[in-house]
């Protein structure tokens, strides 16, 4: 019988949890060409007047979700710009940003100098990609894992945001939008109550954790009996 030593250290202990791995901002930012800055938050403005004389005006549509999307090869897309639409030349076309989902254009005619910028997707306030905050929103509001779901896109080839990325937009649009969305659900559940004839009838019962864990906490549904919408449900304690 062999005896081994081992030693191990212990972090400092904290009052509050630590973000886990997955909920930490320290990711790596999303593929830019412009900029490669690791400080840089992609919300910033991007100042694209300073590269080029004419920006293409956008108008935001806020119904962009029900919009379709599709995927489109590189090739196939830059294909698209190899003939100058003026003098029907060839034209030369090249990337000049790249911002998670979003990529803009650049098209120069040396025939004719004509030349034109194209963007594969609108601006929402702050300059930030329509599509980059859909992104977000599709995989926090169905509950997938970002990391996994980013690194499936990225094994596929398909330029997405970064974990930091959904990590930010989480933190100040898609939970806000959740909360407020509770608060007005339940703003209207209240007013139903309110308007409804004869009474409020509550049924309620509680239920003890599983055995062997903690037996002191339980929670205790409450639903109306008029219909079969629920009423609420709270963690209780001091069972005897």
């Amino acid at each position: 019988m062999v005896s081994v030593g081992t030693q191990t250290s212990f972090s400092p202990q904290t009052s509050t949890p630590l973000a886990s791995p997955e909920q930490t901002d320290d990711d790596d930012d999303d593929n830019a060409s412009v900029v490669s800055d690791l400080s840089w938050v992609p919300e910033e403005p991007m100042h694209e007047e300073d590269l080029f004389d004419e920006e293409p005006p956008y108008a935001c549509d806020p119904h962009h979700n029900g919009i379709d999307k599709f995927i489109v090869c590189q090739e196939e897309l830059m294909g698209l710009f190899a003939i100058c639409p003026a003098c029907c030349e060839r034209s030369d076309s090249s990337i000049v940003q790249q911002e998670g989902t979003f990529v803009k254009i650049k098209q120069v005619c040396a025939s004719c100098g004509y030349h034109r910028f194209w963007q594969n997707q609108p601006m929402l306030h702050r300059n930030m990609p329509t599509c980059n905050l859909l992104l977000s929103g599709a995989i926090h509001f169905t509950g997938c894992l970002a990391t996994q779901t980013l690194r499936m896109l990225t094994l596929f080839g398909l330029q997405c945001i970064s974990a930091s990325s959904f990590f930010r937009h989480q933190r100040r649009y898609t939970i806000p939008v959740i909360v407020q969305a509770w608060q007005n659900d339940q703003a209207k559940n209240f007013s139903d109550l309110r308007a409804m004839d004869g009474g409020l009838v509550l049924a309620g019962d509680c239920r003890s954790d599983s055995p062997g864990h903690c037996a002191k906490y339980g929670s205790y549904q409450r639903d109306r009996g008029q219909s079969e919408q629920g009423g609420g449900c709270s963690a209780c304690s001091g069972f005897s």
